[in-house]
């Protein structure tokens, strides 16, 4: 399993580049220019967490890879994951005008 998520870390941080450095926010799903209010804002908050979650899944490929597959570690990757997630969906609200 390791070795099928390094691509997706990378995936992963190339998104945060791309929509925090680059400010593609047409790369995130749901965006809508006529609703931002602060596509700067959204672009580094997105994109910081983006990177976040490159960090996370290259950890957890690193640490399977060095000290053997653990079920607990993947388990707690897969929860850390699913807040982080919740986090990006919920805080790019922030950003909107509704």
């Amino acid at each position: 399993m390791a070795t099928a998520m390094a691509p997706v870390a990378g995936l992963f941080g190339l998104l945060g580049y791309l929509i925090r450095e680059r400010e593609m926010l047409h790369l995130i799903a749901g965006y809508d220019p006529s609703t931002v209010t602060d596509e700067e804002g959204l672009a580094d908050f997105f994109g910081t967490y983006m990177y976040v979650l490159a960090v996370l899944t290259l950890g957890n490929v690193v640490a399977d890879l060095t000290f053997g597959h653990d079920s607990l570690r993947w388990t707690l990757y897969w929860a850390a994951f699913v807040v982080l997630f919740l986090r990006i969906v919920q805080g790019s609200r922030a950003y909107e005008d509704r």
